[in-house]
């Protein structure tokens, strides 16, 4: 199932928390394990914590590795037409999405509403160099605590979607006439 999110309230989102609009919290520990990420290949991995734009991609397994991530890009590429790019994995967004949808066929919510916050404290792609399934568990190369960017990300994640709710609470009529309930054919 693909949940597109209502494009101008991603962008108004969106230009309201990215470009250093919001502090984003990092650590010594997170830069070093940045360092060690193949940044040649893969600029972004080595990039400061930011607020981006991408798809989540769900499945029913803990995945990771270059395959998968492959595998994801392939899967998001198709299903939005080559529009949109794989930004991270997830699993109990989708589920607050279809509970949305739900609500929405019973004509007790607006779906066109949905927008996902998800912060990355974890991989899909291991460092140069290291096993997957040994970097899941205890990091890279074992140097560093379980899930060293779960602190960073919960803080990440508070600092950015307060202020889109602080946003939309304080100017709900505004907001209101910039973007309109619009009925989403097709998913009841």
């Amino acid at each position: 199932m693909v949940y597109n999110i209502e494009r101008n309230l991603l962008d108004y989102v969106f230009n309201l928390t990215a470009y250093g609009q919001v502090e984003m919290p990092d650590s010594k520990q997170a830069q070093e394990m940045r360092e060690s990420n193949d940044t040649k290949r893969f600029p972004r991995a080595g990039a400061t914590p930011s607020v981006k734009l991408g798809c989540t991609l769900t499945g029913n397994v803990y995945w990771g590795g270059e395959h998968e991530a492959e595998w994801a890009r392939n899967w998001t590429r198709y299903y939005n037409h080559g529009n949109e790019c794989f930004g991270v994995s997830d699993m109990e967004d989708t589920g607050v999405a279809q509970a949305l949808r739900g609500l929405h066929c019973a004509g007790l919510a607006d779906i066109s509403r949905l927008l996902v916050l998800r912060a990355a404290s974890d991989v899909v792609m291991p460092a140069r160099a290291a096993e997957t399934n040994y970097e899941f568990l205890f990091g890279q190369q074992g140097q560093y605590d379980f899930l060293v960017g779960l602190p960073l990300a919960l803080n990440a994640s508070f600092a950015v979607g307060s202020k889109v709710v602080y946003e939309v609470a304080d100017r709900h009529s505004a907001i209101q006439l910039v973007f309109p309930k619009q009925r989403q054919d097709g998913l009841c």
